[in-house]
């Protein structure tokens, strides 16, 4: 398989994951705050980044990124504020 199939499988295959990610939320009954909020990419891509980790440490999520630290404090920050997600102190 070429590098442009591999890629055109992989785009084809996010659009399905997209479009069943829709139908699942749009079938629940429950208020998502994901649908309260507008998010921005950066700010979705935390979420889901956090979501699939259960955790991550700054640097971990600048990297997933390709930004810099303090911008990630301000994705933090904002996600906290719309109470999405939870920051804590690394014990180490």
């Amino acid at each position: 398989m070429s590098v442009d199939d591999e890629r055109d499988r992989l785009i084809s295959r996010i659009g399905e994951l997209q479009r069943d990610l829709g139908r699942f939320l749009a079938q629940r009954r429950a208020p998502s705050p994901l649908f309260d909020t507008n998010l921005t990419m950066r700010q979705l891509k935390v979420v889901m980044l956090l979501a699939y980790r259960d955790s991550a440490s700054g640097q971990d999520l600048a990297h997933h990124l390709d930004v810099g630290l303090g911008t990630v404090t301000g994705i933090v920050d904002r996600l906290v504020g719309h109470g999405l997600v939870t920051r804590r102190e690394d014990p180490n």
